[in-house]
């Protein structure tokens, strides 16, 4: 708190400011190719206003400027070379070189949503809930057929960042909370190297710092999102994002919880429960996890209108970037982690559309289109980098669509379900419909489980039952691959 000096700061009620570190001194020099950003931030406990700093260049001579606050940045802009002192410690984090390479994109932005299924904008709802949205990304490339690595957003996040399933990155079990493997590079590193300010706004608690998710950024701002740091708060947050850094090249990836909040059940804005009938309000599902609820009426009437909601505010973000970027100097991806349980019909299986066919867009200046290619989000790494012209040399899961420019199409995709205490489910989707596989027994805690006594049905697009004994045999066979290191081999 910027008044009351006694009082400890949290991520829960405070928004976090994070920079990588440069050192902790009172005296710091740099020398650089272009006018550089300096955060800084005092380390004692002194009143607002008190700290003294000085910056020396050879252009300017500065002295008793203000660090204003405490537990807070102050931020100068600086010439190539230069020092910065002070009557005591502080921190500061390392330079950002405030210039652009013409070569490379102005922004590339990830918008990702918690929670949206893309059945329900399929469902006629998209210019109805989400009109700025789909005005925005028409002028791109939108793709039907895309689908998440895992139900809920701890393990599906993962997969975008690194393009590994979630069996190989392991980020399974929030008993555990294991980070993003050191050895794989991030999507954030990916654009770190190839010279972009990196930077992520949001308070997803599937992708918090401690996760691995300040790796290649360059400036972070968390606060958990269910305490009022939704669309509201984080467009503002970009957008000043946008203003201070566009003498760089920008990565920013943004992020959205409002409609996974439905689920929990949190209170919503006044401009959404003044659109809803109390009855609404009613309870008509059973108030389990966000995961696993069933099928509810109420909420999906409530979800729809958290969906205008975040698309109008939306909208002003839209804005903004179609009246400072032309369409060749950006790339825009919007996608979804997974879809909503309440969605999800009580009679279809676990890992059913509604839970894990996504969202997945694009706008880039170049592609204007319908794309119906089978993609799972491992490739979506892969698939940003190429639009964006960034190398991107990563072992992973990926495979590049045949749309974007890879040698062949997917011949499935998969989505799983590794949830220590439940059942292992995955389901294929292909050319002729799905294959749902789940586990007789529920998932040790280590994350291994048996395939012995599991199910295996077959649907068709129109969702008829039908057999394909070498089908079924083939699916089986991947999972045991795929699963090799988890399986329990008492079959």
């Amino acid at each position: 708190s910027y008044f009351d000096l006694e009082k400890e700061a949290d991520l829960h009620n405070s928004i976090g400011e994070f920079f990588p570190l440069e050192a902790v001194t009172d005296s710091y020099s740099w020398k650089a190719d272009a006018p550089v950003f300096l955060p800084v931030v005092p380390v004692t406990k002194s009143k607002p206003g008190y700290s003294r700093i000085s910056i020396h260049t050879p252009q300017k001579q500065l002295d008793n400027l203000l660090a204003v606050g405490y537990n807070s940045y102050t931020y100068y802009k600086c010439e190539k070379e230069g020092t910065i002192s002070s009557n005591e410690q502080f921190y500061v984090g390392k330079p950002i070189p405030l210039k652009q390479d013409p070569k490379k994109k102005k922004l590339v932005m990830a918008i990702f949503v918690d929670s949206l299924t893309w059945k329900f904008l399929e469902d006629e709802h998209f210019q109805q809930f989400m009109p700025h949205t789909k005005k925005f990304f028409e002028k791109g490339l939108i793709c039907t057929n895309a689908y998440s690595g895992s139900e809920y957003t701890y393990p599906s996040i993962a997969t975008y960042a690194t393009g590994l399933e979630s069996q190989n990155h392991m980020m399974l079990n929030l008993a555990v909370k294991y980070p993003i493997p050191e050895n794989q590079e991030t999507l954030f590193e990916t654009f770190k190297k190839a010279g972009y300010m990196t930077a992520k706004i949001g308070g997803n608690d599937g992708d918090t710092p401690n996760f691995g998710y300040l790796r290649g950024v360059d400036r972070c701002l968390y606060r958990f999102t269910s305490n009022n740091y939704g669309v509201v708060e984080t467009v503002g947050d970009v957008i000043d994002q946008l203003e201070a850094f566009k003498d760089c090249n920008q990565f920013i990836w943004m992020e959205d919880c409002d409609l996974h909040d439905v689920a929990g059940g949190f209170q919503r804005t006044i401009d959404v429960e003044a659109k809803l009938e109390p009855e609404f309000h009613g309870v008509d599902n059973d108030l389990v996890s966000t995961v696993k609820q069933k099928y509810s009426e109420n909420k999906c009437r409530i979800y729809e209108q958290e969906a205008r909601h975040f698309d109008l505010h939306m909208s002003m973000l839209y804005q903004y970037l179609e009246d400072n970027y032309r369409d060749d100097e950006m790339v825009i991806t919007f996608f979804a982690d997974h879809g909503t349980a309440f969605m999800v019909q009580n009679e279809r299986p676990f890992m059913s559309a509604r839970r894990t066919n996504v969202p997945l867009m694009f706008r880039d200046g170049v592609k204007k289109d319908i794309c119906n290619e089978l993609i799972q989000s491992t490739d979506f790494a892969g698939i940003l980098c190429k639009i964006a012209n960034v190398p991107r040399t990563v072992s992973d899961d990926s495979n590049l669509p045949v749309y974007f420019g890879g040698e062949k199409q997917r011949e499935y995709a998969m989505s799983q379900s590794i949830f220590p205490g439940d059942t292992y489910k995955i389901v294929f989707y292909d050319k002729d419909g799905t294959c749902n596989i789940e586990s007789a027994d529920p998932v040790q805690n280590d994350c291994r489980f048996s395939l012995e006594g599991c199910s295996i049905v077959l649907h068709d697009h129109d969702w008829n039952e039908y057999e394909d004994v070498k089908k079924k045999e083939m699916y089986l066979n991947i999972v045991r691959d795929k699963m090799k290191y988890l399986l329990l081999y008492n079959e």
